[in-house]
């Protein structure tokens, strides 16, 4: 058992819920600070930011030009996905962004789903567009390149309430005063760029503002100060008792970040 004040309410309210021994404070910690670093590390690198990304972007388009029949629900593999058309949009056919509507269609969007809209795109007669682009480049391993990072601090909080729109807005913004000010030094240092060495101009689609917040799960707090713990090894025998007679697990007072451990050889 477990006592919680929950919103709203004057006083604490006892609430069944999992309960850990005592020992489990440091490995819990430890969970969730390794979360912490995986998120930094892996989830949240810039490359794979940037293939997730660059598979948003093709799912995207994708749902522009294939859909699901629904006679997938009978198991048909032949009829996943189809080519679509929107102009002439009927029930049988749904759009891939709506296969959550159908847990049997759901289930079916795995990884395999990216293979299978390649195949189709290859195959397909049709002008696909920035969808046949998109595929090229993941098969040729040209990714999104990430331009740079900015860590906010605490006296940032008017940057960090911008939105990515505005972001990238002043990015475009900062371009065209960087490309207004190369024209002004004259058509000397123009010549000396060939047709390769030309700067590329980047227009507004051309940039992703992506905005993480990184934290052990609940942001400033530590989530171990949400876990209930069993103060005593004499609080085990009652926990095969009624629920009425369940020990009530205490919340921790101090919560350390981390918990190190030292041993003696």
């Amino acid at each position: 058992r477990g006592r919680y004040q929950g919103i709203g309410i004057d006083e604490e309210q006892e609430f069944l819920m999992i309960c850990y021994p005592h020992k489990m404070i440091s490995p819990a910690n430890q969970f969730f600070q390794t979360r912490k670093r995986n998120h930094e590390a892996i989830y949240t690198h810039k490359k794979t930011k940037a293939a997730e990304l660059q598979m948003v972007d093709l799912l995207l388009e994708a749902d522009k030009h294939f859909s699901m029949l629904m006679s997938t629900q009978l198991d048909d593999p032949s009829a996943f996905p189809v080519p679509s058309s929107f102009d002439d949009f009927c029930y049988e056919r749904l759009p891939i962004s709506r296969a959550w509507m159908h847990p049997n269609l759901f289930l079916r969007t795995d990884d395999t789903i990216v293979s299978l809209i390649e195949n189709m795109a290859i195959s397909s007669g049709n002008p696909l567009g920035r969808l046949r682009r998109l595929i090229n480049d993941r098969r040729m391993h040209r990714m999104y390149k990430s331009v740079f990072e900015v860590e906010l601090g605490e006296l940032d909080d008017d940057l960090w309430g911008q939105s990515e729109d505005v972001i990238a807005n002043e990015l475009m913004l900062e371009q065209t005063l960087a490309q207004s000010m190369r024209g002004h030094k004259g058509s000397g240092d123009e010549g000396q760029l060939n047709g390769d060495q030309k700067q590329q101009v980047l227009t507004r689609a051309d940039f992703i503002v992506d905005k993480r917040e990184i934290h052990c799960g609940r942001k400033a707090q530590n989530p171990v100060a949400q876990m209930r713990f069993l103060k005593n090894k004499a609080d085990k025998v009652s926990l095969h008792g009624s629920p009425d007679k369940l020990p009530l697990c205490g919340e921790l007072e101090t919560v350390p970040l981390d918990t190190p451990r030292s041993f003696l050889r």
